[in-house]
This record gives C-alpha cells, structure tokens and sequence, in this order.
C-alpha cells in the first residue's frame, strides 16, 4: 500500500498546518489551519490570547504561543477538544481550498502520515511509532468526503 508523508511528499505538501493556506472557520479568517488550532486552546478561557495567537505572523510563532502555559488552556483539550478542533479546521481548510481537496483525493486509499521526528503524538515520531494524529484525521476526512458527508470545493 502506497504511504504519503507530509513534511516529505510534494503529492501532498499542503495537507500540513503550516501550508500557507488561511481557513474560516465559525466566520473568523485565520493565516493557516495552525493559527485556528492554536488559537482555539484559548477560545474559552483565554479569548485575548487566542486572538494574539490568531494574529501571530508565522505558523511556527503561532505553534510557540500555542505551548504558552502561563495561559489556561480549555479544560480536556488533550483527551477531548484537540482532535476535534483538528479536524473541523481541516475540513473547512479541504472545502475552502480546491488544490488541497484535489491533494487530499489524490492519495486514494494510501496511508496518510505526518512524517515528524519531534511529535509522536500528531505524527509519528522519532521512532516511527507515534499516534500519526493528523495523518489519520486526514484519511477520515477523505472518507467523510467520499461519502458525501462535506460540500466539494468548487
């Protein structure tokens, strides 16, 4: 079976959160799907420091902000809030943006894997046995558009 990575593989260069690609997501712009994921830690208990993160001037600054602990972060985000804040701003950024719908269909039925040596829990990992979070949120996304679940870009 056929395994994409992102991080490595042009064919899918754009399904990470760094791609420069901004998302609406609940009527806000964001820079990148990492600006909405970062921000949205703090979207209930901390609503100016999701806005600060929000404006952030690079997906890696964001991501820094985002690890900031000095600020409270929504309660059960690791156990609940993580991957379903995850997943709504990658489907908005799929519907929102033709060319990474078409990246996203492309790869057909073949293992989606963020390919990251410092992050066993999203990707996976230095030891290649991480979690691949965004990897698999990816290919349930692609089967959710298969089955007609999400409006197809334009």
């Amino acid at each position: 079976m056929k395994t994409y990575h992102i991080n490595q593989d042009e064919e899918v260069r754009y399904l990470g959160n760094f791609s420069r690609h901004s998302v609406v997501v609940d009527g806000k712009k964001y820079k990148t799907s990492e600006h909405y994921f970062q921000a949205a830690k703090f979207f209930d208990t901390d609503p100016d420091w999701a806005k600060q993160v929000a404006k952030a001037d690079w997906p890696s600054a964001a991501k820094k902000l985002g690890k900031d602990r000095k600020h409270k972060i929504k309660d059960n985000w690791d156990k609940k809030w993580a991957l379903f804040h995850m997943k709504k701003v990658l489907i908005a950024k799929a519907q929102q943006h033709k060319i990474i719908y078409d990246q996203l269909m492309a790869t057909g039925d073949a293992k989606i894997v963020e390919r990251a040596d410092w992050d066993a829990i999203w990707g996976d990992g230095p030891n290649r046995d991480g979690k691949n979070q965004l990897g698999k949120l990816w290919m349930e996304v692609r089967e959710e558009f298969r089955e007609g679940k999400y409006e197809v870009p334009k």
